[in-house]
C-alpha cells in the first residue's frame, strides 16, 4: 500500500489483529503510512519515522468508510486528511 496520509484524531494501533492491547498511539496532526491490508477490515499501519505500528479495524462496505478508534466508530474522513478512494 504505502499511502501517507495525515491523521485528524489520536489513533491507538492494536499490537495485533487478535490483540485489542495498544502498541501505540499516533497522535492527531502526526503523518501516517498504510503499510498492509488483510482485504477485508485490518489496516496495518506506522508513523512516518516508524516508531509507532499496529492495526486498526475498518469497515468499507459503505462510503463513507469508517474505522474503530478507541472504542469509537469515527468516519474515516473524519480521522485522515489526504484520502484517496477508488471507483
Amino acid at each position: 500500500m504505502g499511502l501517507i496520509a495525515e491523521t485528524k484524531i489520536d489513533l491507538p494501533l492494536q499490537a495485533s489483529r487478535a490483540d485489542d492491547a495498544v502498541s501505540g498511539t499516533i497522535a492527531a496532526g502526526e503523518k501516517i503510512v498504510f503499510a498492509a491490508t488483510d482485504n477485508l477490515h485490518w489496516v496495518y499501519a506506522s508513523s512516518l519515522d516508524g516508531t509507532v505500528s499496529g492495526w486498526f479495524y475498518g469497515d468499507y462496505a459503505d462510503y463513507p468508510a469508517t474505522i474503530r478508534a478507541g472504542g469509537k466508530t469515527v468516519n474515516a474522513d473524519d480521522a485522515f486528511a489526504d484520502l484517496m478512494y477508488a471507483d
